[in-house]
């Protein structure tokens, strides 16, 4: 059995190989001991994969952000100006530095897209005191960007191969709002197909440490954090609550906001990616689409209510309102 540790973690000052086998044998025989999750070999290797390219988009981002630093110490401004420094104008723009070329008048005409139309701002954040050293540096830097970006483009070849057995249900993942298919892939990754592990939804989020703990005392329910769980998981699960965010007229847009305004965007967006877990579960589950409930639908819940709680704020605003309902079709 694979026993998280904390579960027969031993006190301070009273731990031996002794004591520690005694006091793990008493827990195993008296069923103090839940077993952890151990996915079959297919998906554990799908977890190795993706764990790899989280580890990959790492080394890439600090690359990318060492390559903006020596810009800024050779007061190139470009950062200022292109919001992806490394974007297709930025790389032309790499290229030709390295190559030998400094002239501001030169490498603005290395512009491409929508930076056409600011070509006189990228002519003067241009301007600055680049030299052989910073060449040097921007070579070492740029070869290194280009085979991490290859590693990454093979990591995901490699996984959507072997994700090809599962593509019905990544296809009803990205149906929800926020999900794409990266993170379709996590959630296969991580928790694996087989929910039978996972009694209710409940289950799956107190293990991906969606939830909060409990604390609790004389009665009262105390504010906690969210314990630890599947950072990996968690990670995936979160940057799908911030797109889904963005999703106009959506209800996880309308739950998010109706969180936010009570509990502070933190917990707010804690809540929604815990409830696009619980969504993904019950998919995976069922196998049934995502069926999109609308931004109104708080309001349709109780509708009397709504108004009421829309006329007070008029209210406060020194607007008198009126009421008059519909009368309804027959």
């Amino acid at each position: 059995m694979l026993a998280n540790p904390k579960q027969v973690r031993a006190l301070h000052g009273r731990k031996s190989d002794k004591r520690d086998s005694q006091r793990i044998a008493e827990f195993l025989q008296d069923r103090r001991i839940d077993p952890s999750l151990v996915p079959p070999p297919e998906i554990r290797r799908l977890r190795e994969w993706l764990r790899h390219r989280v580890n990959l988009l790492e080394q890439h981002n600090q690359i990318h952000n060492q390559i903006r630093d020596l810009f800024e110490t050779a007061n190139l401004k470009l950062s200022r100006v292109a919001s992806d420094l490394l974007g297709v104008t930025g790389q032309r723009i790499v290229e030709a530095l390295i190559a030998g070329e400094t002239s501001p008048d030169r490498l603005s005409g290395k512009v491409k897209g929508s930076l056409r139309k600011k070509e006189r701002e990228v002519r003067q954040s241009l301007v600055g005191c680049f030299d052989e050293h910073h060449r040097y540096l921007l070579d070492l830097l740029w070869k290194q960007y280009q085979f991490v970006s290859r590693q990454i483009e093979q990591v995901e070849a490699k996984v959507r191969r072997e994700m090809e057995p599962h593509r019905e249900l990544v296809e009803l993942w990205d149906a929800v709002p926020g999900m794409n298919e990266m993170v379709a892939w996590t959630l296969i990754a991580e928790m694996g197909t087989d929910m039978g592990v996972f009694p209710t939804a409940a289950h799956v989020a107190s293990w991906a440490g969606m939830c909060p703990g409990t604390n609790e005392s004389a009665g009262r329910q105390m504010d906690t954090k969210t314990r630890k769980g599947n950072r990996y998981l968690r990670r995936a699960l979160l940057e799908a609550a911030w797109a889904a965010t963005r999703k106009k007229n959506s209800y996880l847009r309308a739950f998010f906001y109706r969180l936010m305004y009570r509990k502070g965007w933190g917990k707010a967006i804690v809540a929604l990616g815990h409830k696009l877990l619980a969504i993904a579960y019950q998919i995976l589950k069922t196998r049934t689409p995502y069926y999109e409930l609308g931004a109104d639908y708080y309001d349709q819940l109780n509708p009397e209510k709504t108004i009421q709680r829309l006329v007070q704020r008029l209210g406060k605003l020194g607007v008198e309102v009126t009421v008059a309902l519909k009368e309804a079709n027959a």
